[in-house]
């Protein structure tokens, strides 16, 4: 079994896939829910599931060469969902709300994660996600759980936040480094073209305006500056 379409399926079951190592692709543009093991082991590439809101416990387990997920409205991702998927890079879950204990665990590659509905975060979300340097939440403040970057070095993660009141004066999360912004849009390398350290604060060059922005981090803020004469 290599692939796998299924338009009007609403709901998959478990353990429904669990091992088909040669399933690399499905397309369920219709389900809603994916049970606990459903795809475990399995050789997906790739995960684009529309409709789903409710990923199960393992449903991902162990699928080795998954390099892309896209859930758009899944609320809620079980405990160990994507453990030991160590291709994937980066994972976008923007109507996330709870994550369970150990769903990332593993990902070894993972460098980013967007999650700005969440507000828990299960025990050990991202255990062993060695290349982990940036996630991303809302204005809301997540629970926080036990040893979640257990095993990941300190420092290495950057926590960015909108601002709000539930982060004001908070500079650590999970014990890493909390850095509040007003857009994400301003922390987007893409944007700037050039950079360059002086002394505690950033001066970049703004490629759609052409202006020379510093940035500065101030107590887990980040403020920006417009100067001239660089």
């Amino acid at each position: 079994l290599t692939s796998v379409s299924l338009p009007v399926a609403t709901s998959i079951g478990a353990y429904a896939f669990s091992s088909c190592t040669s399933l690399t692709s499905v397309s369920l543009p219709a389900a809603t829910s994916i049970a606990n093991n459903a795809f475990e082991n399995c050789g997906l590439k790739s995960v684009s599931l529309p409709a789903a809101t409710s990923i199960g416990f393992n449903a991902f387990y162990y699928c080795t060469s998954l390099t892309s997920v896209s859930l758009p409205v899944a609320t809620s991702i079980g405990e160990y969902a994507f453990e030991s998927c160590s291709l994937l890079t980066s994972v976008s879950l923007p109507a996330a709300t709870s994550i369970g204990n150990y769903a990332f665990d593993g990902c070894t590659s993972l460098t980013s994660v967007s999650l700005p509905a969440a507000t828990s975060i299960g025990d050990y979300a991202f255990y062993g996600c060695t290349s982990l340097t940036s996630v991303y939440f809302g204005t809301a403040k997540p629970t926080e759980g036990v040893d979640m970057f257990y095993d990941v070095p300190p420092n290495q993660v950057t926590i960015y936040v909108l601002e709000s009141i539930a982060w004001s004066g908070v500079t650590t999360w999970g014990g890493m480094p909390v850095v509040q912004v007003e857009d994400f849009g301003l922390i987007d390398t893409e944007i700037f073209a050039k950079s360059v350290k002086i002394q505690d604060s950033l001066i970049i060059k703004d490629t759609a305006d052409g202006n020379y922005y510093r940035i500065q981090i101030t107590n887990g803020i980040l403020n920006t500056e417009l100067v001239s004469g660089v």
